[in-house]
């Protein structure tokens, strides 16, 4: 997700601007801040609305299906409100003092930005000071990202970020990827002919084929068939956590380690529409002796995220390395 925050632009440079983002970004949600006609206009992602904005909800009824709505907040009040308001993700900010300008509002630290996250079911994402050494502390807290100015600007984005991913997602750390056997024909090591989502000889499966990056993410397109709908013409939810739990065991098994799922949660961030072609990635967050932390992702043809998933892996006692 890229954010256009050009305020001092004219509206025509701002959608010279914009045009330019969606050409060369094209896996990118582009987000324009303030300004809802140029983004209505240029077909961008969504917009950013700054604190003291009309609600999301006001806006709602003039913008397209999908069309996303964040919202700036500086207070686990304005959190709330803007997550009652329709909201579809929202910055809190500053949590640490900022880089790139300075700030009258005093930093709301990790204790805050852990309960404002607990209080709404909407992505928060931490701005204000963040860089490479405390964003994984924003994301133990409880934020689905972090967001800034400095942290990309100055320093980029780690060569070992998952290609296609949101920088709000950005965890700055893959596992390795063993590169043997299946996987240097691509396919993904512990594939098994009679698994219901990636079985190649199971005639009620899915057959959906997992591609291990040089990242360390696995990857796969789905298009779900009609049989699979829960109602009609959109796939049944436990199906769209099934394809992402599999995504994510994918990574988890490319570390070597045999694992199996302990825990996991799913955000539904949108109907999943059968005949449509998705593209499915999990990827590797962490480990901590026994533990593996993944997530995954499904995207639509519109390059908006579906479904989001988190889990945890456990390897049996004999695995602990």
């Amino acid at each position: 997700m890229i954010q256009v925050r050009e305020k001092d632009l004219s509206a025509r440079d701002l959608c010279d601007l914009v045009r330019r983002f969606l050409a060369i970004c094209p896996q990118a949600r582009i987000i324009v801040n303030s300004r809802l006609d140029v983004a209505l206009a240029l077909n961008a992602h969504g917009v950013h609305l700054p604190a003291g904005s009309p609600p999301p909800s006001a806006l709602r009824p003039v913008c397209p299906p999908h069309f996303l709505i964040g919202v700036s907040c500086h207070s686990i009040d304005e959190l709330q409100a803007a997550a009652l308001d329709g909201a579809d993700y929202a910055f809190l900010a500053p949590i640490f003092p900022p880089i790139s300008k300075p700030s009258s509002l005093p930093p709301l630290g990790l204790d805050t930005l852990a309960r404002a996250c607990k209080s709404v079911s909407i992505p928060v994402h931490a701005l204000g000071g963040i860089t490479e050494s405390n964003a994984g502390a924003c994301i133990e807290a409880g934020a689905a990202g972090v967001a800034g100015i400095s942290l990309f600007g100055h320093a980029g984005i780690r060569q070992d970020t998952p290609p296609n991913r949101s920088p709000f997602k950005s965890r700055f750390t893959t596992m390795p990827v063993p590169r043997e056997s299946e996987a240097e024909a691509g396919l993904h090591p512990t594939t098994r002919s009679a698994c219901f989502v990636c079985g190649h000889d199971n005639p009620h499966g899915m057959r959906i084929r997992f591609e291990l990056l040089d990242t360390g993410v696995a990857e796969a397109v789905w298009t779900p068939e009609a049989a699979w709908d829960g109602y009609p013409g959109i796939v049944h939810g436990g199906l769209v956590s099934t394809v992402l739990d599999e995504a994510m065991s994918k990574a988890v098994a490319a570390t070597s380690i045999r694992t199996f799922t302990a825990g996991m949660r799913v955000r539904y961030r949108r109907p999943v529409a059968s005949g449509d072609r998705f593209v499915i990635r999990g990827w590797v967050v962490k480990r901590v002796k026994r533990l593996i932390e993944a997530e995954s992702s499904l995207e639509g043809p519109d390059g908006i995220e579906y479904a989001h998933a988190w889990a945890s892996f456990l390897a049996p006692p004999k695995a602990n390395g």
